[in-house]
Order: structure tokens, then sequence, then C-alpha cells
């Protein structure tokens, strides 16, 4: 595959300029504080801030649903009549935080409204923003909506209202309907305008019309400007997202580790991308998260990664920390380093916890607290990862377990290097073809060295970020 050489300039992206190079961290109300409160989690702030998160993105923060239904019901009827018949209910069973009662209020367990206002002005204090996890394809199945709006709701052929396949356990709202938009749209502004919010990680944003997207967007920016953030793969949540998921790079990541491709895989991650959006896109580019922390992978990696060379079972049974095993450090360097990127740590991953988070984590530095911090920090010091040019720079004998490239503008050059094995490793780079300086900045130890272009070792998973003098 012939190396890529891609060109940004000011003005390239068309998310908000305070959005620009700023990390995303996940945060679970229930999972972060003992408390699983606002006010608990308002003192964490300044953890978070001197570990180097921009964007704080919460979990649904909505009152949730208080029933299940019987999923005889739902197969026999494919969905449900409405409102639901009592006899049709499971009570007492846990409800998700997206299966929401109410998208105008707030979880009692979790605060007021108050408290969350004063959530965000803690953080906006900081130099930090806070978004929502925003729900709008479906509802509980006890939604105010169900009563207020039955004909908001999609139905089948049978009159029933219709699952979220394959969750039975939410209700599937009518997006083709204007009036259904125009509520959602409301509410949203309602949340932007009252709270002073920042933006939204919009859930299956793939599921919803992106004439939605589009309006939502239009009406938000009349507001303020906001950071919109696609659970989706789609090319046409592009530009009324800023950002959207990458579930591929982890993927082929692991192919490399595994033996069964070179680095040139993580090569057609890139180019796929370019040739699929829009000039401007930006890629979450992530470990884990609220559903791989507990599955192990994310569903569209395997169903809709371009080539599969793992069986389901892989991606099933292998736990999360061994498919990245000692190579997770070097992935997140390119999750963080590679062009359209915006990392993004999911709360305990500081700590080195990647799956089944604990119900409460219990916070204490280690050596993962300290790889994260200095590695958001040169995401957030460093406008040639969001700025610069990028090209792959192969070695000269084509390592087929070193990933090499660099991010440059003007006369200012970073080269990053990444070692996919478990072996240690010397490359060579043809400094006739790239004009490396002898004299480099560590961009981790924040060192001078000199490097030998000719003869650079590598430990076993090892990565170097260098600032070229």
């Amino acid at each position: 595959m012939q190396a890529q050489v891609l060109s940004f300039k000011e003005g390239t992206f068309t998310t908000p300029k305070w959005a620009l190079g700023q990390p995303i961290y996940e945060a679970d109300i229930t999972r972060v504080t003992p408390e699983g409160t606002f006010k608990a989690f308002e003192k964490q702030l300044p953890r978070l801030k001197e570990l180097g998160v921009g964007i704080i993105w919460l979990m649904p923060i909505h009152q949730r649903g208080s029933f299940r239904i019987k999923p005889e019901i739902i197969d026999s009827l494919g969905g449900a009549p409405i409102p639901v018949p009592k006899k049709y209910r499971i009570k007492g069973k846990p409800t998700s935080p997206y299966n929401i009662h109410d998208h105008y209020s707030i979880n009692p367990n979790y605060g007021t409204k108050k408290d969350l206002k004063s959530l965000v002005d803690k953080a906006h204090s900081l130099g930090m923003y806070i978004i929502l996890d925003w729900v709008i394809n479906h509802t509980s199945w006890d939604h105010v909506l169900i009563d207020e709006h039955p004909e908001f709701y999609k139905r089948n052929e049978k009159g029933y209202v219709m699952y979220v396949d394959p969750w039975q356990d939410i209700a599937q709202l009518d997006h083709d309907k204007p009036e259904t938009r125009e509520y959602m749209i409301n509410m949203t502004k309602y949340w932007v305008e009252e709270f002073d919010l920042d933006g939204f990680r919009t859930d299956v944003a793939d599921r919803v019309p992106a004439v939605f997207w589009n309006d939502l967007r239009e009406e938000l920016n009349k507001i303020k400007p906001v950071f919109l953030l696609a659970e989706g793969f789609e090319p046409i949540n592009h530009p009324s997202h800023d950002a959207s998921y990458d579930w591929f790079l982890s993927t082929a990541f692991w192919s490399v580790k595994e033996g069964k491709r070179n680095v040139e895989v993580l090569d057609g991650v890139l180019a796929r991308e370019q040739a699929m959006y829009p000039e401007g896109f930006l890629k979450m580019r992530h470990a884990t998260n609220h559903d791989t922390q507990s599955s192990g992978f994310g569903w569209p990696g395997y169903a809709k990664y371009c080539d599969k060379v793992f069986d389901f079972e892989y991606f099933d049974d292998v736990p999360l920390g061994k498919k990245f095993g000692k190579g997770l450090k070097g992935f997140m360097v390119l999750a963080t380093t590679l062009p359209n990127s915006v990392p993004m740590l999911w709360n305990g991953q500081e700590q080195g916890i990647l799956q089944r988070t604990p119900g409460t984590i219990q916070w204490e530095n280690n050596e993962w607290t300290s790889f994260y911090t200095k590695l958001l920090q040169i995401y957030r010091e460093q406008p040639l990862l969001i700025h610069g040019d990028y090209q792959r720079v192969n070695t000269v004998k084509h390592d087929p377990k070193v990933f090499s490239f660099i991010r440059s503008k003007e006369n200012e050059t970073i080269l990053v290097v990444v070692n996919i094995s478990e072996e240690n490793r010397t490359v060579a780079f043809d400094e006739e073809k790239i004009n490396f300086s002898e004299e480099v900045i560590n961009l981790f130890t924040e060192e001078v060295e000199k490097l030998d272009y000719s003869e650079l070792k590598l430990d076993a998973w090892d990565f170097k970020i260098y600032k070229l003098q």
C-alpha cells in the first residue's frame, strides 16, 4: 500500500474551536463516586482536570422506566399495545439508563437540576466542558409521551408500538413525523438554554433520520457552539455531528498484535475513513466504553469491519485486556496521534481498568494514571496533532510490526513510532526522503535526545513520540 499523505489547514474542521484538542472522558455517575451523585462528582473535577480531560461525557441522567415487558408478549406481537397492560409488565428488574421515562427529568438518585447546573458551572470554571448522553431514538414503555402523544411512536402492521431490535425494553419513536422531531428538538434546546450544556453524545445515531440531526444542529447553533458526538458509523452523520465513533482501529490493531496482519492494515483503516467521510470529520478513538467494558468488543467492529480475520469466538470469549495485552499503551498513542483523532477514556481506564468496571471505582493513582496524564497533555499542547499534515514513514525494510508516521506543519514535525510486537526491534529510516533532525525532544520524558535514524532501537511494545528540532 502506498504511503498516505493527508493535508490539514486551519478551518478544515467544522468543530467549534473550543472543542478541538479536548480529550473526552466518559463518566457513569453511579460508578465514579460512592454516593453516585452530581455533588460528589463535582468534587472530582480537579482530579480530571489534572488528568488532562477536556470534555466530560455523562451517561444518561434522566429518570428511568419502571418496568420491562414480558418477552413472550414482544415476541408474539412484534411490539406492545400502549399504555402497556399491567399483566404484560415485569416489575422489580432494573432498567437501563438508556430506558428513559421523561426527557425533561433528572434521576433523583443523582441529585437535582440545581446540582447539575452547579456541576456544569464548576466544570466551566476549570476550563472543561460537559456533554450529555442523548437518547433520541426511543423511550421506556412508560415514558410520559405514551400518554401525552401516543402518535409519536412507530407501529407495526398489527398496530402495536414497535420495540428497538434487539432491545425489547425500549419503544421506538417515529422520527418520520415532523411533530416527533419538533418535540425532541425543543426538548434538547431546553437543556442547553437552562443548564449551559456544551453538547451531546447521540445514542444509536445511525437509526435516527439525518434530517433530524441537521435540523437539531441548526437550532442549537442559534444558542451556542456545541459539540455533537455520534454513536454511529454512517457518513451521513457528518457534518451535523463533529465526531463519530471509531470502532475499527482497535480491531485492526488486534490483527497486527496477533500476527494475522502487518501494520499496513492500519493504513487501510485510515484510507477507508478518508474515502467515506466528508472533510472536517473527527473520529473518537478509544479502547473501551460502557458497552465494550461489559462485552469485550464493540459489535460494529465485528459486524462491519472490512477485514474479518477473527471468528466471533475471539471477539466474544477473549477478555479485552488480553486482546490489547501489553500493546495497550501503543494503541492509545495511535488513538491520540493519528489524524482526525479525538481520544476518549472510560472512567477507571486511567487506573488500567478496561473491562468489568467495578460498581464503585476506588481512585488511586498508579502507572496508568501517569501514562494517560502525559499522553493527554501531549494531545492538548501539540497543535500538530490536530492541524498537522500526516505522512506515513515506512522503515527501510518495511518492518511488518512497526507503524511510524509524522505530523508536520511548516518547520515543525512530530515523529510517532509504535512497535506492535512482543519482540525488541531495530529499525532504520531513509533520511533522504524525510528531513529529520538529529536532535529531538522526547515528548514523554521532555528530554532532548540525539537519534540515529539508521538504528532506532525499540523494546517490545515500545512507542516513541518525538518533536523534531
